[in-house]
């Protein structure tokens, strides 16, 4: 497994929820680091003491062993990357504070390690009842048919796109 994993993160929510989570994000964009992430999305943030992140903590709240934001895309769609896997307890921590301005708020994330394995799709939302409920789906088994071709020639970059294209259907049928 390889070790980068890239989250795009989508937050559905109203103008007021949506300027607050930009200005998080401006927060943690200042040096691109794990800590300016953490802290800028969480209250205590346990540092060592050369002013990184302590796995664990970031382990129990992130949901993966270091996480920073890579790309803010604007209007409430973000790219976070990580270790090994999706930060999913930064997906329910940002479902609660974006809910606190907005209840109706809902989070779609698709995801992907630089090898496709895993490949997913996370929906935080509520139900018809006002049940905040979630769903999950991840694929481990997918292997990029693209590794032996010459990077260079066009088939290979229409093969790429293909590829990525199946994975956004799949994934939201999530």
């Amino acid at each position: 497994m390889a070790n980068n994993l890239k989250s795009m993160i989508k937050v559905i929510a109203n103008n007021k929820a949506i300027a607050e989570l930009d200005r998080r994000l401006e927060l943690a964009r200042g040096d691109h680091s794990i800590a300016a992430f953490a802290e800028a999305f969480y209250d205590r943030v346990e540092s060592s003491q050369n002013g990184g992140v302590i796995n664990s903590w970031s382990l129990d709240r992130l949901g993966s062993k270091w996480t920073y934001l890579s790309d803010d895309w604007g209007g409430g769609e973000f790219v976070t990357e990580s270790a090994w896997y999706p930060p999913t307890e930064f997906f329910f921590h940002l479902y609660r504070l974006m809910c606190s301005i907005d209840p109706e708020v809902w989070i779609e994330v698709q995801y992907e390690d630089e090898a496709y394995n895993p490949i997913g799709a996370f929906v935080l939302k509520k139900d018809s009842t006002g049940t905040a409920v979630y769903c999950h789906k991840e694929d481990c088994s997918m292997e990029d048919p693209t590794l032996d071709m010459d990077w260079k020639t066009n088939s290979t970059t229409k093969l790429k796109w293909s590829l990525w294209n199946q994975l956004v259907k799949d994934n939201k049928r999530c």
